[in-house]
């Protein structure tokens, strides 16, 4: 009867952690999948998708106006970083088939090399329009943000 027990909590556990690995399989390939940017124009949940500024205009106490400038901003932001993802989507699949081709370390070398570079410059740009977004925001309402 005791060893019931023991197999059936093994049991119990064993499939937690397999629901967990599941679960985070299933994230870990959609960030790679989506290579931290966003597919196409017009997917993904930004403010000029009407996804994240709900949410941040309700825990941060943003004004229609603020909404609206913030709306604008990361707009402008996609707009000008969209190139950039695809070319980084693009590199991450060379990468994969020089990594199956089994390529040498010069090779893959520089293509890592690039993506680097192209992860640094996405993120100024990404960091640039943060900056322009907090502006907009009251010490008050940058310190909700944070705390959200």
């Amino acid at each position: 009867m005791k060893t019931f027990k023991q197999v059936k909590g093994l049991v119990v556990v064993a499939m937690g952690i397999f629901l967990g690995l599941a679960v985070t399989a299933s994230a870990m390939e959609k960030t790679m999948k989506d290579g931290g940017c966003n597919m196409q124009m017009g997917e993904g949940q930004g403010w000029d998708k009407g996804g994240w500024d709900e949410g941040c205009q309700k825990s941060c106490g943003l004004s229609e106006s603020q909404t609206k400038k913030c709306k604008e901003l990361f707009k402008k932001q996609r707009e000008e970083t969209q190139t950039l993802c695809d070319q980084i989507k693009v590199d991450l699949d060379t990468l994969k088939l020089k990594v199956d081709a089994k390529a040498g370390d010069d090779e893959i070398k520089g293509v890592l090399a690039n993506i680097e570079t192209q992860k640094d410059k996405l993120k100024s740009i990404r960091d640039g329009y943060m900056n322009k977004f907090k502006a907009t925001l009251t010490s008050t309402q940058q310190a909700k943000f944070l705390l959200a």
